[in-house]
C-alpha cells in the first residue's frame, strides 16, 4: 500500500509541473492581455492538478525525506524502541513544544514529548515517535542564550539523529525530572522513601556522568553550579538521614 501511494505522489508531482509548465507556456503565446475572454475560456486543469501535486509532495516529505533525517534504524527497530520505553513504567513528565531534533527544525508547538523512567520519546507532527534511552543520554543541560531557551541533550544512540533540543521553562517538570533520572537513573518518585523504609542512596555513581557541576551558565538566576550543588546536597540528606547525634 505504501508502495502503491509513492508511486502515485510522484505521478501526481509530474502531471502537476508538467500541467503548469505547459499553462505558462500557452499563455505566453498569447496576445499576454489577461482580460482578453480567450485567455480564460480555455480549459484550465491547473487548479485541480496543482492542489493534488502539493499534497502529494507533502507525503512524501513526510514518508521519506524528514524519517531520512531523523531515523537511522528501520521503522520496525524504531517502533520497537520506542515501545521498550513506553513499557518501562508511567509517564513521568510530558509536554508539547517546539524544538529541533537533528537537523530538523520544528517551529511550533510540534513535537510531543513524553518522559519515561527508561528514556524519552519526542514524537514530531505526522512522524513516528524518536525514542532515546535512558542508557544513551551522555549529556541534559539547560541552555538559556538570547534566542532560545531550553533543554540540549545529547546521546549515543545509533538509529536516531542528535543532538535534541526542547524548547521549554526552566522550572517546568520535564526539565527537572530528566535532569533528575539522568543524573541518578532514578525518576523522583522512585526516590521518595516508603514509610518505615530506611531510604538507599539517591546519586549512582556509574550514573552522574552528565551536567557538570563546573559549567556555570545561568539558568532563571542561578548558577547551575550552584543549583546542581542544592540537588546533590539534598541526595545526600536522603541517603543520610540526620540523627539525634547531630544536634
Amino acid at each position: 500500500m505504501r508502495n502503491a501511494l509513492t508511486i502515485l505522489a510522484i505521478v501526481l508531482i509530474v502531471v502537476a509541473v508538467i500541467n503548469f509548465g505547459a499553462t505558462l507556456a500557452d499563455g505566453a503565446q498569447r496576445s499576454g492581455d489577461p482580460a482578453s475572454p480567450g485567455f480564460f475560456a480555455q480549459p484550465n486543469t491547473t487548479c485541480l492538478t496543482w492542489p493534488l501535486g502539493m499534497a502529494a509532495s507533502i507525503y512524501l516529505l513526510f514518508q521519506y525525506i524528514f524519517p531520512a533525517g531523523l531515523y537511522y534504524a528501520k521503522r520496525e527497530v524504531i517502533a520497537n524502541q520506542a515501545q521498550i520505553i513506553q513499557r518501562s513504567g508511567p509517564p513521568v513528565a510530558s509536554m508539547v513544544t517546539q524544538g529541533r531534533i537533528g537537523v530538523l527544525n520544528m517551529t511550533g508547538p510540534f513535537l510531543k514529548v513524553v518522559l519515561y523512567p527508561g528514556g524519552l520519546t519526542v514524537k514530531p507532527l505526522g512522524l513516528p515517535a524518536v525514542p532515546i534511552p535512558t542508557a544513551t543520554i551522555r549529556s541534559a543541560v539547560y541552555v538559556n542564550s538570547g534566542f532560545s531557551h531550553g533543554i540540549e541533550i545529547k546521546h549515543s544512540s545509533r538509529q536516531v539523529a542528535g543532538p535534541i533540543f526542547l524548547s521549554c521553562s526552566s522550572d517546568s517538570n520535564l526539565w527537572w525530572s530528566l535532569e533528575t533520572l539522568v543524573r541518578t537513573g532514578r525518576t523522583l518518585e522512585e526516590q521518595a522513601p516508603a514509610v518505615g523504609h530506611t531510604p538507599e542512596p539517591v546519586a549512582r555513581r556509574d550514573a552522574i556522568h552528565t551536567l557538570p557541576s563546573e559549567r556555570h551558565s545561568w539558568v532563571g538566576g542561578t548558577p547551575e553550579s550552584q543549583r546542581y550543588g542544592k540537588v546533590t546536597q539534598k541526595a545526600d540528606q536522603v541517603s543520610n538521614p540526620v540523627s539525634n547525634d547531630d544536634f
